[in-house]
């Protein structure tokens, strides 16, 4: 199949051939049982990639295989996972044939596993999609082979809408009760049969119709007889504004095409229809008197109806239009069999008012052309899609120059009697064309929107948007389809060019916010390093001042001191004077004290000088290369500007800081941003204990003091520094820790926080160190960072 990558039907191909592969799996030898999971593991790649690129068309696809292949190879909790993912996904993007096929080998996968009961879910899931797809085949078959499971259905059960169910089949419908003054929305699976018979007949009805004018008589004709109604309105959307087309009533001929604005008209309620078209949801009534909202509508207080009955008509899930009946005899006049009936009434009308909608557009575009071949070939040679249409059985009735052109064949008349196989194409690309082909026509379903790459004859590979549709004559029945395909390389490759742009804004504008961080906190911290290093300045001066001159006074006291003896000893009696001198200024203690003063006072210019040395360290301004420093020094340099803030006050007593230092080495950094790294993580650790001691009590402070922890020591490595820092604080939940690095991002009150100083901190040790920076917390224990740092950098 290498020869024929990139064709629109070839995923069908890859498809169906891995369900056929792993149906036969049970009964097949070892040897061929292993060539079957190879080969079906190699169509479920090649589907996998077309479901990345066409999600809507392929991804159910690819968990159906999956899931049968989980089947067989008895992984039954993956295979329920991609069987309802199947369901889902072909559901949702309206692939009616592939859900009733995913649903029936769900059902066979839990018989398999003895589970009867979720197998009759999944049946009779199937034979509903069956059913609305028109398989009466199908529908038979699984009649015959499984009649105990579809028991509910053949038995022909009915049942009433009760004030505690809804309607199955129905995703969302909105019940008002008459014992229940408020609206309920629920969901309900409970399998209520409808009249097969009916609603086939009903269907077929409607979609042999394709004028909109007859197809508007027939619906409301049809809506009227099955649903109970005694009044019915049908209302289309045209340019985003309900239109009144059709109303009937009971006894009277059907108005059509009236073509009235509802807001021009009183004889609906507006306040329903509204309610309906902003919610896409059915809405009944049951008792209009009990309605807290539509009792004051202007046509319910002059009609005064029974019971209502307001339905939206959806078509691959856009809004067509809405459909209002009301009966004025009786409450809760709409069963559950006649709201399911409606409900499959719906979905086919929306098929025949859209295929009647593109007739008429087609009729109105024919009349002003003038219905002329000429001049419609001429617009279709002129649009730039390849366009081409067949009979029902393959064989090409026309295309447009282009799709002429693209076959090979020259000129559009050419290909007219010709199949796939006549064109050069492979036989397996032939083979994949007829089957979408066959596919569609049995399904009335249109392929839509089929993404994916095609190699064309000259070797040029290009994106590829397919569509193809069944082409119905007036009664609604399938004589061909219209294909076209379109060349939106330009375009997917315009999507990668922007999203490779958005990329590049996006990493400049990340760029921008760390040169915002770099030059705030650059900012900050520069003119913080100024004036402390001015204060350390400042003070060097008189400091040095007095050290120089303690060590002179000491000389002098002791000079004084010793002429003082000498005196005492030639004059042993100085006389009263001077001896009551003596007593007064306490000579023998002023001996012993004033050398102690001077000595205290060395000390505590010592003390000055090693503050002042502090602040020039932590102050020191970074060279543009790293340089080796001592990591305690600046620790210790830290601790010190922030002691102001670790002493004790009139709330807590005094923050205590233990540091367990181990023998590190000199480290290859930039002192001063590492400087800024500890003065940013222990004033959080700070403000994380404040904050916490606001929420206890002061004996629960003293029973548990405040408490950061420094430790530092060579890494297992060998080759890197670990420096912790932690408090037991109160620490920080999930949500906030995942959060605690983000640009921006702060936890405290506003004015206290910038949310820029742990994300600069990270960014200086990751990307200026080349190192980590890590936290753990749990609440009510505490937080530690955690730096790692090589010694020696690069």
């Amino acid at each position: 199949m290498g020869a024929v990558t990139g064709l629109v039907m070839l995923p069908l191909f890859y498809f169906y051939d891995a369900l056929v592969r792993l149906a036969v799996y049970p009964t097949a030898s070892q040897t061929d049982q292993i060539s079957i999971i190879e080969r079906v593991t190699v169509h479920q790649e090649k589907l996998s990639t077309w479901a990345a690129h066409a999600p809507s068309n392929q991804a159910h696809r690819h968990a159906l295989v999956i899931a049968e292949k989980c089947r067989v190879l008895g992984a039954k909790a993956e295979a329920i996972e991609y069987y309802d993912r199947a369901i889902a996904k072909a559901r949702e993007n309206e692939y009616l044939n592939e859900e009733a096929l995913a649903n029936e080998l769900a059902a066979k996968f839990y018989l398999e596993w003895g589970k009867e009961p979720i197998a009759q879910e999944y049946l009779i899931n199937a034979y509903y999609c069956y059913t609305r797809w028109g398989a009466k085949a199908k529908v038979d078959d699984l009649e015959q082979r499984y009649p105990q499971l579809l028991a509910p259905i053949l038995q022909q059960r009915r049942s009433l809408l009760t004030p505690n169910e809804t309607i199955a089949n129905i995703d969302s419908i909105t019940t008002f009760h008459p014992s229940i003054n408020k609206s309920v929305t629920s969901s309900s699976n409970t399998s209520v049969m409808l009249d097969l018979a009916t609603v086939l007949k009903a269907s077929q009805t409607l979609s042999s119709e394709i004028e909109l004018d007859k197809l508007l008589t027939k619906l409301l004709q049809v809506v009227i007889e099955n649903a109970g109604a005694d009044k019915c309105a049908l209302l289309l959307l045209k340019e985003d504004r309900l239109v009144i087309e059709a109303t009937a009533q009971v006894g009277q001929q059907s108005t059509v095409l009236q073509s009235i604005f509802m807001e021009d008209s009183a004889d609906i309620p507006h306040s329903l229809i509204y309610t309906v078209k902003r919610s896409l949801q059915p809405t009944l009534i049951l008792d209009i008197t009990l309605h807290p909202v539509l009792i004051a509508d202007p046509y319910i207080i002059s009609q005064q109806p029974k019971s209502l009955l307001c339905t939206p008509i959806l078509y691959q899930g856009k809004l067509l239009g809405i459909l209002y009946l009301e009966n004025n005899l009786i409450t809760g006049a709409f069963s559950s069999d006649r709201v399911k009936i409606l409900n499959l009434l719906c979905t086919q009308a929306a098929i025949s008012l859209e295929n009647a909608r593109l007739y008429q557009q087609a009729q109105n575009t024919l009349e002003n052309l003038g219905q002329t071949e000429q001049f419609l070939r001429l617009i279709i040679d002129n649009i730039p899609q390849s366009i081409f249409w067949k009979d029902r059985n393959s064989v090409y009735l026309g295309c447009n120059h282009k799709f002429a052109q693209t076959s090979g064949v020259g000129v559009p008349e050419n290909i007219i009697g010709k199949t796939d196989y006549g064109l050069p194409w492979t036989r397996e690309e032939s083979d994949c064309y007829v089957e979408c082909d066959r596919g569609i026509m049995e399904s009335g379903q249109a392929e839509l929107n089929i993404i994916e790459t095609i190699q064309q004859v000259d070797g040029k590979q290009i994106w590829s948007n397919t569509n193809k549709i069944p082409l119905r004559d007036k009664e609604g029945n399938v004589f061909g389809i219209l294909g076209t395909s379109e060349d939106i390389t330009k375009y997917h490759q315009a999507q990668q060019l922007l999203q490779q742009q958005k990329q590049q804004l996006e990493q400049a504008l990340q760029e921008l916010q760390t040169m915002q961080l770099q030059l705030v906190e650059g900012e900050k911290m520069s003119a913080l390093g100024n004036l402390v290093a001015g204060v350390a300045h400042e003070i060097n001066n008189p400091v040095g001042f007095i050290a120089g001159n303690i060590e002179p006074a000491k000389d002098y006291v002791k000079d004084l001191f010793s002429l003082i003896n000498l005196y005492q000893k030639k004059f042993p009696n100085p006389g009263s004077d001077i001896q009551d001198e003596i007593d007064a200024i306490d000579l023998n203690y002023l001996r012993e004290d004033l050398p102690k003063l001077l000595d205290s006072m060395k000390l505590g210019v010592h003390r000055i000088r090693s503050i002042s040395t502090s602040l020039r360290t932590f102050s020191r301004a970074d060279k543009d290369y790293k340089v080796p420093f001592d990591i305690h020094e600046g620790i210790d340099s830290t601790i010190l500007i922030l002691r102001h803030r670790l002493k004790a006050n009139e709330n807590r007593p005094a923050i205590e800081v233990v540091k367990n230092y181990g023998k590190l080495p000199l480290v290859e950094c930039f002192a001063g941003q590492l400087n800024q790294v500890f003065m940013n993580l222990l004033a959080n650790a700070i403000d994380a204990l404040e904050q916490y001691n606001t929420e206890r009590s002061l004996e629960a402070i003293l029973a548990n003091p405040n408490c950061i922890t420094i430790q530092t020591r060579i890494a297992d490595s060998g080759q890197d520094v670990l420096i912790k820092i932690a408090d037991n604080g109160v620490g920080m939940s999930p949500e906030v820790k995942q959060k605690v690095f983000d640009h921006l991002y702060t936890t405290k009150p506003v004015g206290k926080g910038t949310g820029l100083g742990l994300a600069i901190a990270r960014q200086i040790v990751v990307e200026a160190h080349g190192g980590s920076l890590s936290c753990t917390s749990e609440l009510g224990k505490g937080t530690e960072f955690v730096i790692q740092i090589s010694t020696q950098q690069q």
